[in-house]
């Protein structure tokens, strides 16, 4: 699945209880800013990856985005790929998550503005489990956030590895649903930026 759209575009998204499946070799990117290239939003939405996937998105854009108990489940040694400023690995939203075991989170990209991060973990009760988990590259400004009343859950061997000295940022949801009627995560989206490492 590729959306090679300019700017705040979505990959593939589970809302209102759907259920999608993806079997197979499974790709899925986006090539704009301001995306969200995999989500799941509301108690009973799922996006069901049988195997290891590919997920790819640009600056200021969230790879995996979990809002309100929307689930997607991932293959073990998935891998989450950043290719921008400013941009988040996972957005754990009002939801609790497990992570299949051996994700990586690779942010990449260059120039001005925020650094990126790997895992936000926000709204008081979301909890997030995860194994083997390894965070890095050259924009990496913060690797796992627990927003105050959560919790992040990490076993194994894991590697969360800084490179940048920048604030980092990340839009959050401000309404219940990913995908607004402009297709645009600017909107019904409000943003945040922090100076914690």
């Amino acid at each position: 699945v590729r959306n090679t759209g300019a700017s705040a575009g979505f990959g593939v998204v589970a809302e209102s209880g759907s259920t999608i499946r993806l079997r197979g070799v499974t790709d899925i990117s986006t090539t704009g800013s301001s995306s969200i290239v995999v989500g799941a939003s509301g108690s009973g939405s799922l996006l069901d990856v049988t195997s290891a996937a590919t997920i790819t998105g640009g600056a200021r854009s969230t790879g995996i985005y979990l809002l309100n108990g929307g689930q997607v489940g991932l293959g073990a040694a998935s891998v989450i790929n950043m290719q921008g400023i400013g941009a988040v690995g996972m957005m754990v939203d009002n939801t609790t998550s497990t992570l299949a075991g051996g994700l990586t989170i690779n942010l990449t990209g260059s120039g001005v503005g925020n650094g990126s991060t790997g895992i936000v973990v926000n709204r008081s009760g979301s909890t997030l489990s995860a194994q083997n988990l390894t965070i890095q590259g050259d924009n990496a400004a913060l690797g796992v956030m627990a927003n105050a009343g959560t919790s992040v859950t990490l076993t194994g061997n894991n590697l969360i590895r800084i490179s940048q000295n920048q604030n980092a940022g990340w839009y959050t949801a401000s309404s219940p649903f990913l995908v607004t009627a402009t297709g645009s995560i600017n909107t019904g989206f409000s943003s945040t930026a922090t100076s914690a490492r």
